[in-house]
């Protein structure tokens, strides 16, 4: 070894060692054993009070049945006494090992000889721009199908379309894995599946017959996967179908998809989305005339990139935003990209801005994590502290909801004034400044006390007494009705005639309500207001739509309120279809 390629050497693997070590180091410092989000999903599972057989595995979650990352979930949770730290950790391991698979392949392509440019694998898959997937350990479900895709990659790059032997039987398993890896593995079925039929061509009857199998395989369960399938609402049709439309929602979804691509390199593309969009899809286009021209040398590579289209497309369609977490799922473009000029006469000059751009991105991704840790980790902290101090499982939610389980819903207020800002606002890095309102309070309760029951953490320590409340109508409460009280009226404003320290707000309704209509039922708001607040915000704002079986919701505040505002479905006469009550101490 020369002594350039000695400082080559040491250049790119001491970038991916500090990456991992900043990757790890980020989980150390910031990750918390507290359930958050989707995390709630597996507590009754892990809880014991729900069944882990096929059912479970298959079961779709937001669109998505994953049973093959459930499995390393699950395993996770085993290993480690249910520690919801393990995923994060586990995120930044395999992370590091696709760097590492990833350099090596650049390496071997460029025919045993490192770059400099090479340590662009480290700088864009373990920044902290990826700090959702970081903190998370629900995101094992999206990591799993992105390192899968990065290692099929890695194959094709060495090997193309020659699947003999092993590498053929890795290949085909891997592309197996897919369809059970949810939407970020399965858009790349149809496309891996013709390259191991191209691959069967070529390598043999003996191999070819292999290849062919798992090729159907993948397919089948590709189709099995939507047997059943629920639909999400997002994906219905709510104008009429015409031109003017059909052209609208391409040229949205087009846009999306692109946006989805170029913040691949993190949170840094989205200061300058207008320039950034534009370079990545120049290089897009470039790209694929590239492999066009060399077809048969690059038709692996050519239909990767037909499973990146797929994917980017069926983002753009389903979603009008991109969260930080489905970041890393656009990483593997920019692979493709770094590999398919690998050989080309401006490899260098293509590979090299790759590198430069990851590291000019580098410092903002790395603020953007840190501020978005922070927040994760004081609320977090601040659960945890609340736990220990003995406070109640509604107490809990009340207080915390927001960060254990962010609400994703969203209405319109209905003319209620609300306060966009405020001190007591959600904060604009965690959960996010999407959070509208809290919700899920008759989610969070039971999943915290399956976590008790299951002596998981710290809920073992949870506190077992219920506070003792009465039951008080709105009516039977002194105070004034600012409005509510004309026909017309579709808000009840109720002012308590002095402030009023409650537990809760009991509604209950028994009209009727349409089954099958999750998150489409009659929307519930409430909204409540401290003594030292001049209108309500975002965080005491209460979001439910009612569902069939449902009769009576509670929601937590256990606070000092002076004011009441009540919304049911923006219908006149509310206090004439639920029954409001609040739920008082008894000392």
């Amino acid at each position: 070894m020369g002594e350039r390629s000695r400082t080559r050497f040491w250049f790119v693997w001491g970038v991916w060692g500090l990456m991992l070590a900043a990757a790890f180091g980020f989980v150390v410092r910031f990750g918390s054993n507290v359930p958050f989000w989707d995390d709630w999903e597996t507590v009754p599972a892990l809880a014991g009070e729900q069944n882990i057989d096929a059912q479970w595995f298959w079961a779709a979650h937001n669109g998505h049945r994953i049973p093959f990352p459930r499995l390393f979930l699950l395993a996770l949770y085993k290993l480690t006494g249910c520690d919801f730290r393990s995923g994060m950790y586990f995120n930044a391991a395999i992370l590091g090992i696709v760097a590492f698979a990833m350099i090596i392949v650049a390496k071997k392509q460029r025919g045993g000889e490192l770059s400099y440019a090479d340590a662009f694998f480290p700088v864009v898959l373990l920044g902290w721009g990826h700090y959702e997937n970081l903190l998370w350990t629900w995101q094992v479900t999206q990591v799993i199908p992105v390192a899968v895709v990065c290692f099929l990659l890695c194959i094709i790059v060495q090997n193309g379309t020659w699947l003999v032997g092993r590498t053929g039987i890795v290949a085909g398993l891997l592309v197996v894995t897919l369809p059970l890896s949810g939407v970020p593995g399965l858009m790349y079925v149809p496309a891996m599946a013709l390259w191991l039929v191209i691959g069967g061509l070529q390598s043999g009857r003996r191999y070819g017959l292999q290849l062919w199998g798992l090729a159907l395989a993948s397919v089948a369960l590709a189709a099995f996967y939507f047997v059943d399938y629920p639909l999400s609402s997002s994906l219905r049709l709510t104008e009429p179908l015409t031109l003017s439309t059909l052209k609208h929602t391409a040229r949205g979804s087009f846009s999306t998809a692109l946006q989805f691509l170029t913040r691949s390199f993190g949170p840094a593309a989205e200061l300058s989305w207008r320039y950034s969009g534009k370079a990545m899809l120049g290089l897009l286009i470039a790209t694929s005339i590239l492999l066009l021209l060399r077809l048969w040398r690059s038709i692996g590579l050519l239909l990767f990139l037909t499973g990146v289209g797929c994917l980017a497309l069926s983002v753009g369609f389903g979603r009008r935003s991109i969260s930080a977490r489905y970041f890393l799922i656009a990483a593997p473009v920019l692979g493709l990209i770094y590999y398919a000029w690998g050989k080309s006469r401006v490899s260098h000059l293509v590979q090299t801005g790759l590198f430069i751009t990851a590291i000019v991105a580098l410092p903002f991704n790395f603020r953007e994590g840190l501020r978005y840790a922070r927040d994760y980790h004081r609320s977090m902290e601040a659960f945890r502290l609340d736990l220990l101090a003995g406070k109640s499982d509604a107490e809990l939610v009340a207080h915390h909801a927001a960060a254990l389980s962010p609400c994703a819903l969203s209405a319109p207020t209905r003319g209620i004034p609300l306060d966009e800002g405020g001190e007591t606002a959600p904060s604009s890095t965690f959960p996010g400044p999407w959070v509208e309102c809290v919700s899920y309070h008759d989610w969070l309760v039971p999943f915290i006390w399956d976590m008790r029951r299951g002596g998981i953490g710290y809920f073992r320590l949870l506190r077992d007494e219920y506070p003792a409340s009465k039951d008080v109508r709105l009516s039977d409460v002194p105070g004034t009705l600012l409005s509510g009280g004309a026909p017309r009226d579709t808000n009840v404003v109720f002012a308590l005639q002095r402030p009023k320290f409650v537990y809760g707000i009991r509604v209950a309704y028994g009209g009727h309500v349409q089954p099958g209509s999750v998150n489409q039922g009659p929307c519930l708001q409430v909204l409540w207001k401290k003594r030292d607040q001049k209108t309500f915000v975002k965080s005491q704002r209460y979001l439910h739509f009612w569902r069939p079986d449902e009769r009576v919701h509670t929601i937590w505040i256990f606070d000092t309120i002076d004011s009441l505002a009540v919304n049911f479905d923006n219908q006149p006469h509310v206090l004439d279809l639920i029954d409001v009550e609040f739920l008082n101490p008894i000392f």
